[in-house]
């Protein structure tokens, strides 16, 4: 049994909706962001300029290291939050958002992506819930669904508010946010990691008796 650790690839980034309407802001992408150290996720009400902002996040993980052969047995995403915005906690849910039909994004498909996220299925897990999170600390999820890693390529996820999910309006100056570290932070122990456990064809975990010494 082996643990690999995948790495985020370059093609990641962030992206908002902005409007004085909140289903607007809710349904169509303002803003891509594809470079920095962080990318923001989650809503917020902005009162000065009577703004929604809504934030969600994509990425990819290079998954062709895991030999084609091998059975994947766990997957973990393994994030750090840079900022914590959050005076109204939620969870930071873990989507199956394949968008490689618009990698790259740009400004030409953002909008596209930033539906995919909203729409695509939740993974079986969410990375944590924001309550009591500490910056700059890495937290793993729990087990992701191992059925969907492109052994031969990519895979693609999305990262999404659960309340953006319910549609929970925010309320007026109070946050519901946080920084998610990206691939280019200049902490390596920050970047965004999927940690693949997988067995070579022949294999298999072995138990040891506690009563018998090899």
């Amino acid at each position: 049994m082996t643990t690999t650790d995948c790495l985020c690839d370059s093609g990641d980034g962030g992206m908002y909706g902005a409007d004085e309407y909140y289903a607007t802001a809710h349904s169509t992408a303002y803003t891509l962001n594809s470079s920095g150290a962080d990318h923001q996720l989650g809503q917020n009400y902005d009162a000065a300029h009577e703004i929604y902002y809504i934030s969600r996040i994509f990425m990819k993980f290079d998954t062709s290291v895991i030999p084609d052969s091998d059975t994947i047995t766990q997957v973990n995403m393994k994030l750090v939050a840079t900022h914590n915005y959050s005076d109204t906690d939620f969870d930071v849910v873990i989507k199956k958002a394949d968008w490689s039909a618009y990698d790259p994004a740009s400004e030409a498909n953002k909008d596209s992506i930033y539906d995919l996220i909203l729409s695509a299925s939740s993974d079986t897990n969410i990375w944590r819930n924001t309550s009591g999170i500490s910056i700059n600390t890495q937290y793993t999820s729990g087990n992701l669904d191992a059925a969907r890693i492109n052994k031969l390529g990519y895979t693609y996820y999305g990262l999404i508010s659960s309340r953006d999910i319910s549609s929970s309006t925010p309320v007026m100056d109070v946050g519901e946010a946080v920084r998610i570290a990206s691939q280019e932070n200049a902490t390596t122990g920050y970047r965004p990691i999927l940690t693949i456990t997988h067995i070579p064809v022949g294999g298999h975990p072995v138990a040891v008796s506690p009563f018998f010494n090899i």
